[in-house]
This record gives C-alpha cells, structure tokens and sequence, in this order.
C-alpha cells in the first residue's frame, strides 16, 4: 500500500516554485498555479501504479528524474482538474534481485508555476549488511574459544508480536557497540520465527496464514547479525519458544508433521542466513520440554527433532554445510542433559556440533519470587554476603563447590568427547525494596555480583560459553552502557 502525506499547496512565495501574476488596467490579479495534494510519496519495493489529481489554469507538464518512475500524459477532468498516472517499477535489477532503497522527484509545472513530489522506494534492508569474511575452517570447539563471555538479547527478537512489543527498543548499533565494549565476545538472539509466518488475503478478504517466514522479519533479523558481526561479536540464532508450537508438544511425542514443519522453518532460516561466515552459529530450538515431564516419548521426540533441524540445514549446502550448529539437552538441564537417556542427534560434519544448556540456580536465589511453605527467597549468595539474622541467606545447596560440580558434568561427558557445551541462559533476578521492604540493597547487589562470578568462572573453567540472560535490567538498551555496573563486573572478573 502506498504511504503519503497530504498537503494541498497554494501559491506561496515560500513554497517549491512560485506563482507570478500579471496586472491589467483594472489591477486585477491572475494567478497561474498548479496545485498538487501531496509532497511526499511512500512506495513498497514491489512497485505499485498511483495517480493523483491536480488542478492547474492549463495542461501540467510532468516529468520524473528516474526511469523507474514512468510518467503517461495528464488528461483532462472538469473544473480545471488533472489526472495524472505514473507507474514505479519494482526496484529490482536485471536479474530480479532487490537493490537498496531510492528516491527521486516528480515535477509538475505550469506557467511559471512548479511543484514537486518526493517518492521514496523501498529496498532491501539487507544490501549493506557485513556478512563477514572468515572461511569456514574453525571447529565447533575453535570457535567456542573465540566466543569467550556471552550475553543474551533477551525479551527482544523473540517476541512473537514484534521486536518491541515486550517493552525493549529495537536493537541499534549503538547498542551493540556498547556490548563488545564491555568485554563481551559473542551475542545469544533469541529469536521467533513461526510467529512471523506472512499473511495472506483469502478469496474473502481475511487474513490467511502461510508457512512462508515474512521476508521484512528476516531482514530485519539479518540487520542485527550485522550489527555483530560489525563488532566481531560471535552470534549464536535460536527458534526461541515461538508461541510453543514444538517446545511446548514434546510430552506427546514424535510428530512427523512437526519434524517437517521445523526442518522447513529451518530450510528457509539456513538458505536466508547462508552468506554469513562462521561467526553464525544456528541453535535449533530454546528450551524443549521446560513445560512438561522428562519423559522416554519427550526424549525420542527430541532426538528426532533436533535431527530434522541437523538434516535440514546441512541440505542448503554452501556455508550451512560446515557451519557450527547447536543442540539443546531436555529441558536445557544439566542433569537431564548427562543422563544417559538422553540420545545425541548425529551430525555427518565432524566437529561442528554443540550442546546447550541453562541454569538458574538455586532456584530459590535466582528465580524465586515468593516465599513458600517449602522454603524463603534467597536474597543473599555466598558467606562474605550474608545479613546476620536474614531468613534470606542462602543455604549450601548450589554453593561454589556444587555450582562447580554441575559445569564439571559437562566437561566429562560432552566437551571432553568433542562437543564444545554452550550455557545459554544463566542471571539471578534483581529484587528491589519495592516488593522486598527488608531487603539490603547493597548486600543483594554484592550477591547477583558474586553469583555471576561463580556461574561465569565455573563455566570457563569446564570449557563452557557461559551466555548471560539479559533483559534491559542490567543494561541499557538504547545506550549500550551498564545500568548495573556491579552485575557485568561480577562476569567480567571471572572472564579475567
């Protein structure tokens, strides 16, 4: 549809071109003008034909300074009225492809009067984008050296109503910018990508949904790897919850249908994403089964899910053929993740597969907000940050030594044997006075500090990526600086 602003001109010395009169002897005025309803035109990249009306004393003379603006001949209506029919060509080149966006002007004169319409075409918003240089030579293990401290984009891309309908800004460059300044080496998208399929009209004018992932969405999504990749930051892109719509079934089992339906989804992501070089890494899906029981149907399901997205990407070739890919353990849980019930998907590329995993713990510190019959909120980590009398200290499950054991796991049974271990999500919740009245702020801030240290150096020390789950808490998301410095130094001193 084309976008415009409405704006009736009349004659205006200050206007684009001016009117000029001549006077008789009885001192009256006659003004030749032409007058236009618009001054600015908005154009799909698709192209589209558009015709105005003008009114002018006589015939208008109409000319555009592009070709791809094809201009017919005005034709005359009543009342000194003119229709005037322009077609604007898609904006592709000889071979079909979409060029960046452009502009040009239309001219429309009479007499000596002149005005002047400003059309602007869309493009493709990827014609710009930095896809990198590096062969792809490095091992899944290589890379995840390269890697060092991540951080999530957390609550922004995956949204399945858009990237700011979760209250976060669109990502800028200035924001990413501001990550790699604080030592970060890599960036985890999550990201949505069913929830973004394009509608369609029916033969009854209602929308109907395809399988067919919008072209604008992944655009946009190729504009913010650029981003990183603008700042040799790593980026590790998921098919993030997405509404659940395989997360959320693994209880039921295997569904064929759902085995095609994300080998597709896949397909279009590997093909879209191919030219970018090995600084993206594809991660299959988030959190699969977080909603139900670890159970022998969840685990075959998630087996041969996690193959389809294997199969699928390796199938696009090029790039995508050598490309570090990503799986996730049941419910991204450690336990669950070493257990031997857990059956690794098989990649034909040696050396390019890696396995995630999440951690929030305690609970009772990291995620719990509420006291419970069982047991308080920890507001408080590690000994040196205790509150004398605080029911709110935590105990000695999860403590450094068992936090180390857990990564320890991981070490043995994957990185050990050749598959590099990415902790995907880890971040303990930030608690104000507002809701905890009694709390010590500056013993809470010193604990989320000290957690994150501990996470961070356990995860490193196993040979794990250790990805920070961020949300706009603790950095600002327009600026790219930290809002909670204390938070990123805790990680950063592990990293160090």
């Amino acid at each position: 549809m084309i976008k415009f602003k409405s704006f009736l001109l009349a004659a205006s010395a200050v206007a684009l071109g001016f009117s000029m009169g001549a006077c008789d002897d009885d001192d009256t005025t006659v003004i030749n003008e032409v007058a236009v309803p618009v001054t600015e035109l908005a154009v799909p990249a698709a192209g589209q034909d558009w015709s105005i009306d003008v009114t002018a004393s006589v015939r208008p003379t109409v000319s555009a300074d592009a070709s791809w603006i094809v201009v017919s001949d005005p034709v005359a209506g009543e009342n000194n009225t003119y229709k005037l029919n322009f077609v604007i060509e898609p904006n592709e080149d000889a071979n079909g492809n979409m060029q960046a966006p452009r502009s040009a002007t239309i001219a429309i004169s009479a007499f000596n009067s002149a005005r002047f319409i400003t059309v602007s075409q869309e493009g493709a918003l990827d014609y710009n984008l930095n896809y990198g240089s590096l062969p792809m030579q490095s091992t899944a293990a290589e890379i995840a050296k390269k890697m060092g401290v991540a951080v999530n984009i957390g609550n922004t891309l995956e949204a399945p109503d858009g990237e700011t309908s979760w209250g976060n800004p669109q990502v800028s460059p200035t924001y990413v910018a501001g990550i790699k300044a604080m030592g970060f080496n890599a960036v985890r998208i999550p990201c949505a990508w069913v929830s973004h399929y394009e509608k369609v009209k029916d033969v009854m004018g209602n929308d109907s949904v395809t399988t067919t992932i919008d072209p604008k969405w992944i655009a946009r999504v190729k504009q913010v790897v650029s981003y990183c990749i603008d700042n040799d930051l790593y980026v590790i892109l998921n098919d993030h919850w997405d509404n659940g719509w395989i997360e959320n079934r693994l209880e039921e089992g295997y569904h064929s249908s759902l085995a095609e339906q994300l080998a597709d989804v896949w397909t279009q992501i590997a093909n879209e994403f191919n030219a970018f070089d090995e600084h993206l890494v594809f991660a299959g899906l988030n959190e699969p089964g977080m909603n139900g029981t670890i159970s022998a149907p969840a685990l075959e399901a998630l087996t041969k899910y996690e193959q389809a997205f294997i199969d699928a990407v390796r199938a696009t070739g090029g790039n995508n053929a050598t490309r570090t890919l990503v799986v996730q353990g049941p419910q991204t849980n450690i336990d669950a993740t070493v257990a031997d019930s857990y059956v690794m998907p098989v990649d034909a590329v040696a050396d390019r597969l890696m396995v995630e995993i999440h951690f929030y713990d305690p609970y009772q510190f990291a995620l719990m907000e509420d006291d419970a019959d069982w047991g308080k909120t920890w507001w408080y980590y590690g000994s040196e940050n205790h509150v004398a009398g605080s029911i709110h200290n935590n105990g000695t499950y999860m403590n450094e030594a068992e936090i180390e054991g857990q990564f320890a796991k991981m070490k043995a049974k994957f990185v050990d044997n050749g598959y590099p271990v990415i902790l995907g999500e880890y971040a303990p919740m930030i608690r104000t006075v507002d809701k905890y009245a009694d709390l010590d702020v500056a013993k809470h801030e010193a604990s989320r500090a000290y957690w994150n240290e501990v996470v961070t150096r356990a995860a490193l020390h196993n040979e794990c990526v250790p990805c920070y789950w961020e949300t706009g808490g603790d950095i600002n998301r327009t600026t790219g600086t930290a809002i909670n410095t204390y938070a990123i130094d805790g990680i950063m001193r592990a990293k160090n």
